[in-house]
């Protein structure tokens, strides 16, 4: 993730409990190492398993990420119907744990994992998007990745 920089159209995060689970509060994102509405060099030093708030429910395709590599000239605009973006820099992977590309060993920070989704644990946060799909309903979402 070094020399990437990402930028994400979020106010808010949602701060966890250890294992990972959400606390059940939602945190303004100013002044923390989740605030990337202004756009943000992505660090090894920095590890992410979190999700940003992008809305309070569903909607209509919007843009609501960017991430690029300015040395390499690529970018990669995220647009989803989503409410959240969960963001995951792989600091489970075992050092050179998962070989790759042309022999790569990849461990932490790798790579980055952008995934547009509800909010986790929501069925158990009354303040969370509401997230119960019962037996007769279509769950639909539409993200898009563009390159």
């Amino acid at each position: 993730i070094e020399g990437h920089s990402l930028k994400v159209h979020a106010d808010h995060y949602l701060p966890l409990e250890q294992g990972g689970i959400p606390t059940g509060s939602v945190q303004d994102v100013a002044d923390t190492e989740f605030d990337f509405r202004s756009g943000r060099a992505l660090s090894v030093e920095n590890f992410y398993d979190h999700n940003l708030c992008l809305s309070l429910e569903r909607g209509e395709l919007q843009h609501v990420a960017t991430l690029s590599a300015p040395a390499k000239g690529i970018e990669m605009e995220i647009f989803t119907t989503e409410p959240g973006l969960q963001i995951y820099t792989g600091q489970a992977i075992e050092e050179g744990g998962s070989i790759g590309h042309n022999g790569f060993a990849y461990g932490p920070c790798a790579g980055i994992a952008l995934e547009p989704q509800l909010w986790p644990d929501a069925p158990n946060n009354a303040g969370f998007p509401f997230a119960v799909l019962k037996a007769t309903e279509t769950y639909q979402q539409r993200s898009q990745f563009r390159f």
